[in-house]
Formats: structure tokens, sequence, C-alpha cells
């Protein structure tokens, strides 16, 4: 037995440390008895003689039934009850009832007071809630405020850089406006200079001689291509007759004609009769 049981050991789980329980202290070291009167068993083999050994061995372990305990000055009869025709009796018994009524009115206005106050209660927890989500929505706005102050100080500073450049813009368009002023005013005055000069030019354009003239190429020319639609348009000139045939060398050669004298026109030394003068009032040869 001594064996089995060693000076020093730690807590189960679940005891309380030494400290706590002194008297103990010696015992606390025993986890189970069960293993214990096992062991004790093994040599003693009786189980009477198990316990009783135990008991010799750990004498705080042995568990005896206490005996009951008698109460002390026990409840006196207080006895019956009866009414009392004392005017005296009456008249309190008239006043217990009116506190009586009195206290179930006032219960009744304690009850409508508890029940306005939790709802009091009630309406102080939404106010809270409101005035949280009020104050969320308050710290939204403050930073979409803070935003557009920082977009409106930037849209000043390109505000005041705007107007630099406007300026600049309304110098160059005045200047711009300077040239187009002093432009106008010279084309005004090459216009007036113009008009003056042709106002004052004494020459005369003859684009025909005035008067009798002699007959020229062209006007042979032009006189056959009449002729030649007059014919055209009388029916003479159908294909394979004599008169088509005739009418087509004719204005053969009146193109080639017309050809020769628009070379000769083009050349600087050639001169034809029935040409433009400048001496405006006198008639051609």
């Amino acid at each position: 037995v001594a064996a089995i049981m060693p000076r020093t050991a730690r807590n189960a789980p679940g005891e309380k440390d030494e400290s706590d329980h002194l008297a103990y202290s010696s015992f606390s070291h025993i986890e189970n008895i069960d293993d214990l009167s096992f062991a004790v068993g093994l040599r003693y083999g009786d189980e009477d003689d198990v316990t009783e050994a135990i008991g010799r061995i750990i004498p705080m372990s042995r568990i005896l039934p206490g005996k009951p305990a008698q109460q002390r000055g026990g409840q006196k009869d207080e006895g019956s009850l009866e009414e009392c025709d004392n005017p005296e009796c009456l008249a309190r018994q008239d006043r217990y009832r009116e506190l009586a009524d009195a206290n179930v009115s006032l219960r009744t206005q304690y009850e409508e007071l508890e029940l306005s106050l939790k709802m009091t209660l009630n309406k102080l927890q939404l106010m809270d809630k409101a005035n949280k989500l009020a104050e969320d929505a308050n710290d939204k706005l403050q930073e979409q405020l803070d935003e557009i102050r920082g977009r409106t100080s930037i849209l000043e500073v390109e505000g005041s850089e705007g107007q630099k450049v406007n300026s600049q813009l309304k110098t160059k368009l005045s200047g711009l406006e300077t040239e187009i002023a002093t432009l106008r005013k010279q084309a005004e005055e090459r216009r007036i200079a113009k008009e003056e000069a042709e106002r004052s030019s004494a020459s005369e354009v003859v684009f025909a001689p005035r008067g009798d003239f002699r007959q020229t190429h062209e006007s042979l020319d032009v006189a056959a291509l009449e002729k030649w639609s007059f014919l055209d348009g009388q029916g003479f000139n159908q294909p394979g007759s004599n008169s088509s045939r005739a009418s087509t060398r004719k204005s053969a050669g009146a193109s080639t004609q017309v050809s020769d004298l628009r070379s000769q026109r083009r050349s600087p030394k050639s001169k034809q009769p029935g040409s433009a003068r400048s001496t405006p009032g006198r008639p051609g040869p």
C-alpha cells in the first residue's frame, strides 16, 4: 500500500488546488478510490475488510451518515381569526379596502407607465439607428462635398489658364482683324483705281467692221454652213445622193478652211482683213 501512495503527486483533472482545502492536502494525490480498493482487495480478499482497511489508511475517505438535525423554534400556531365588530376594527378594515383600491389604480398607472417607458425606449433605439444612418449619409455627403471642392479648385485653376489663353487669342484676333481691315482697304482702293482707269480709257474694241466690207474666208465658211444646214432640212442630203455628197465635200472644205484660219490667227505675223481696230468711230476697209 505504501508503494501505491506516493508522497508527492499532482492534482487530478477537475480537482481544486491544495491551498484551497488544507484539511485534505494529505489525500489530494489519490485520484480514484476504486484502484486503491482493487489493490487492497488483492491482499485482503474480503470486501468488508478492504473498506475497513482503506478507512484506516485514509480516515477522511470514510463516509458516515449524519444525524438529522432538529429545527429550533418551530412555527407557532397563530390560531383562527375571528371577525371583529369593534368600530375601530371596522374603520381599519375600510381603510385597508380604500388603500387596496388605491393600489389597484396605482398599479394600473404603473403598468401604463412601464408600457410607455418600453415604447419610449423602443423609439429611442429607432432614433439611434436613424441617427447612425443619418451620420453615415452625412459622412458620405461630406466625402462627396470634399471631392466636389477639389474638382472646383481644379476647374478654377483651369479657368484662370483658359482666361489667359482667351486673352492671348483675343490679342491675336484683334491683330488679324486689323490686317483684314487693311487688306479690305487696299482691295477697295484697287477697285476704285481700276474703275477710274476703265473710265479714263478712250480705246474701243471693234469685233466687226462697220459699213461696207468685202467677203472674207470666215463669212464664206459661215454661209456655206448655213446653206448646208438648209439643204439638210429640205431633205437633199440623203445618203447616197449627189447633193449629200456635194454638201459633204463642201462641209469638209469649210472645216478645212476654218482650221486654216484658226492657225493663221494664232500666229502673230499673220494679218487678216476685218480684224479689230483700236481707233473708235472709223469703218473698216
